[in-house]
Parts: C-alpha cells; structure tokens; sequence
C-alpha cells in the first residue's frame, strides 16, 4: 500500500465504518470486534480512514495484517499490538489467517481513567501511533489475550457488575500496552534521557496552558534548551517547542469536541489572551478555524 499523509476524510466516508455497539449501554463508549469478522466484513481490505476523537487498539494472536499508519508501511506479525490515536489516518490489508482484537475507546474515556493521574501515564497512548512486537514476550502476549477475552465476555453478557468489570479490563489492557511500549522505549534511550524526557512531559501536563517558552522549561528541569530539544527528538521527533505546541493544539482539539464551551471561553481557559490569537493558533495547526473544525467533528 503507498505511503499516506495525514487527512481528514469526508464524514460520508466516517460513517461506513461504524465502530460503536449499541448507543446507551453501560460500556457503549467503547467497542471490541473479532478481527476475522471485521476483515471479512470488509473484504480484507480498509480503506484509508481516520476516527477523530477515538483510540484504537489492533492486538493480533494470528496471521499477518499490512498497514499504513500515518504515511508509515507495518508489517502486523502476530502476536504484536498496535495503538492508533484519533486524527491519524490509516488503512489495513489483512491476511486471510488475521485473528485477533480491535478494541476502540473515545480519547475522553481514557483521560477520564484513574490510571492517568500516575506520572507515567497512559495518556502517552494518544500522543502518537505505536507497533509493538510481542513475540520475545510470550507470557505478556498470553496475558493480552487472556484480557482481551474477558474483556469481550464482560461486553457480551448482563451480568452484575457489568460496567466494573469492562473498566477494570479496559484498564488492564491500557496498562499492558502502555508498559509495552515503555519497555521498548526503555531498550533504546539513555536512563538520564528517558527521566528527563518523563519530567518534561510532567511539567508541561501541569503548564501548558501558561505558554512557557523552551527556555524556560528547560531552565525548570535544569538543563540546557538544546539538550532538552534532543531528548524530544529522540523520543517523539519533533523539537520541544513542537511538543508544547503539539499538547497545547491537542486539548484545544479536546475540548472543542467534547465539550460545549464557545471558542473563547476555551480561548481563555488555555490561556490566550485574546480569541483571535487562538484563532490564528488553531488555524496554523489545523488548517481551519476552531468553528470549522467543531462543525465537522
């Protein structure tokens, strides 16, 4: 499959691929398919398509499933798990044997987990698209599917404690996943880099809304600005500056869609001092204004 960018697809198109269960019961905020009935539903093949505002989570226990997350050729070599945040366009090829789990959950479910107050949060998960190859972890891989099983009995069925229990195993596979990717992060980065990175990113949850400046943060962590921009370049490719930008344009982003709030009012609770510089913000980010942007989500 050629390389794709980045793009917003036509509603239409949105809609012919339903991910959600039945509106209104407990759990419906999330949806957990077969990934054999979903391949065979769609011929095998899915179309380049985007799920604005959702988390979606692809772990093969089968075959091998070729995909194109974010301009990115994968090849999905099971047992392996996949995570893609919403806005990021993908499509997937799957092979005749593909068996597995596609979970979807809405951004907003996931921020709202306990889990999220830890300073390692599962809120990385939405920063960007991760692959993660299971197959030097068997015992991690056999807990996943243990999880992503009960998971799917907890969904299915009415039993008391429904709701509990599809959190309790929603949270555990975040977790897993989450962990997963640390744990290859880990294998890749100086100690001293990653702990720096971690506190970066802790400091900017807690200020970004303040616009502080590359120097300024990195004065805060007691490093230099050009070291603090390696370190982001190492973990996320992008400059710090385009970090700060990135979670600042990202609960604009939030907000806009799951929230009520007129534009400036959300111009000021992230700080700018006037509508119009959000405005202009948003544009650069978007490509369109912050209306436009709610009126097509």
């Amino acid at each position: 499959m050629p390389p794709r960018t980045r793009k917003s697809l036509p509603a239409s198109e949105l809609e012919r691929l339903a991910i959600y269960g039945e509106a209104g019961r407990p759990g419906s905020e999330l949806h957990l398919e077969a990934m054999q009935a979903r391949a065979e539903a769609l011929a095998y093949t899915v179309r380049p398509h985007v799920h604005p505002g959702l988390l979606q989570l692809l772990f093969a226990t089968g075959g091998v499933c070729r995909a194109t997350i974010d301009g990115e050729a994968h090849t999905l070599v099971a047992p392996c798990l996949a995570s893609i945040p919403g806005g990021v366009a993908h499509c997937f090829n799957f092979g005749p044997d593909a068996a597995g789990w596609i979970l979807t959950v809405a951004h907003d479910h996931v921020l709202e987990a306990p889990l999220v107050r830890n300073e390692d949060s599962v809120t990385s998960l939405l920063r960007e698209p991760h692959v993660v190859d299971l197959s030097q972890n068997p015992p991690q891989a056999a807990l996943l599917a243990s999880l992503f099983a009960q998971l799917d009995e907890e969904l299915r069925t009415d039993r008391r404690g429904r709701r509990a229990g599809i959190e309790y195993f929603l949270r555990l596979i975040l977790l897993q996943h989450w962990r997963a990717v640390e744990t290859r992060e880990d294998a890749r980065h100086d100690d001293r880099d990653r702990r720096l990175f971690y506190d970066f990113r802790a400091l900017l949850e807690q200020n970004f809304n303040r616009h502080w400046t590359v120097p300024e943060y990195a004065r805060r962590l007691k490093c230099s600005p050009l070291r603090l921009n390696r370190v982001c370049r190492a973990f996320t490719r992008q400059t710090a500056n385009g970090v700060i930008l990135g979670r600042l344009g990202e609960e604009a982003r939030r907000l806009l869609v799951f929230t009520t709030a007129p534009a400036a009012h959300i111009a000021a609770r992230l700080g700018f001092p006037e509508p119009s510089y959000f405005t202009r913000f948003f544009r650069r980010q978007n490509g369109m204004t912050p209306g436009d942007f709610r009126q097509r989500q």
